[in-house]
């Protein structure tokens, strides 16, 4: 059983090394362009990778290895079956289906990817709508560049539902509740333990962040000349809530004013001695035209093409950030 499963390895890292390679930069590189072009081959071989995925003899094949219990004595190799076999469960379910929910969700990544808000005719960046609701002190003006950065629901929410409707269809074809609990279960998660995390965080935070929040809205209420109550989500200084308001009279943003951040990025993995110059060739640091706005870092090739996208602006909040693997385009999941 173990000749067979390293051999079953061998046949399977031959077809999707190379594939898998090539989608990742097809991904990065529509990602950087906002091309239709760019999405429609990053869309093409993602569905050549989830035909290998959904064939049902090879996981036939896995279900044999996993279930033998024979592949227990080789640490990587008992991992590799445990990673592949769930990548492989996760396409058990019709290719018409599985190649709808590719396209959609191609496409709604491209929606969201090359989105710019727009405001009294004028398109803008994420890092300009950031930049007025940081420092404008006028009401009306915050909120109507807060209320542009919310346009993009609009524009996705029919497919967001869509989209949502056919892959919990295809997480029950599955024996799945629907696809949160299949993405979980798959990526070796378990519901109930997060849950419980998250409210134990919870009750640890609450007392300080309700006391916290309430020294934010005086200090606001002050700032913008009105009451606590009349605050809304456009005087916190941010599109989400992420960021804490600049309620201390300390200004980081003067250290990185005129610097070049990425040098001063590069000079710091110098200093301990983790050089990325070739990371730094390879990604694409700057604010495009079409360009996703947020930031991500990848392994193009799971070895050593690591890079990332970012849209670098010299100040504390958006110099060098790197956001989780993939991108937040997938906030939709």
């Amino acid at each position: 059983m173990l000749n067979e499963f390293i051999k079953f390895l061998i046949e399977y890292e031959n077809k999707i090394v190379d594939l898998s390679r090539e989608a990742s930069l097809a991904y990065f590189n529509a990602s950087i362009s906002g091309k239709e072009e760019d999405y429609k081959k990053a869309s093409e071989l993602q569905l050549q990778i989830s035909k290998i995925f959904s064939n049902k003899n090879d996981f036939e094949k896995l279900k044999k290895f996993k279930t033998s219990e024979e592949i227990n004595n080789e640490l990587v190799l008992k991992r590799q079956l445990e990673l592949i076999y769930n990548a492989y469960a996760g396409n058990q379910f019709d290719e018409k289906l599985q190649e709808e929910i590719i396209n959609l969700s191609t496409k709604v990544e491209e929606k969201f990817a090359t989105f710019r808000a727009e405001v009294n005719g004028q398109k803008l960046t994420n890092n300009k709508i950031d930049e007025i609701l940081e420092t404008s002190t006028d009401s009306e003006e915050l909120k109507q560049h807060w209320l542009a950065s919310k346009q993009i629901g609009n524009i996705v929410a029919e497919d967001v539902k869509k989209l949502v409707s056919m892959r919990n269809k295809a997480a029950q074809e599955m024996g799945f509740k629907n696809y949160h609990q299949m993405s979980l279960e798959l990526s070796e998660q378990n519901a109930d333990d997060i849950e419980k995390l998250f409210n134990e965080l919870d009750n640890l935070t609450c007392d300080s962040f309700i006391k916290l929040k309430d020294e934010i809205d005086e200090y606001l209420s002050k700032h913008f000349g009105i009451t606590k109550q009349e605050l809304m989500p456009w005087h916190y200084y941010d599109k989400f809530f992420q960021h804490g308001p600049k309620i201390y009279n300390i200004d980081f943003d003067k250290y990185f004013k005129d610097k070049d951040i990425v040098e001063i990025t590069r000079k710091y993995f110098n200093g301990i001695d983790l050089n990325i110059d070739d990371l730094l060739e390879k990604s694409d640091l700057f604010e495009k035209e079409g360009k996703n706005q947020h930031a991500y870092c990848t392994n193009i090739d799971r070895s050593s093409d690591v890079r990332v996208l970012c849209n670098v602006t010299p100040n504390c909040k958006r110099g060098f950030a790197v956001d989780s693997p993939r991108t937040r385009a997938h906030f939709y999941n």
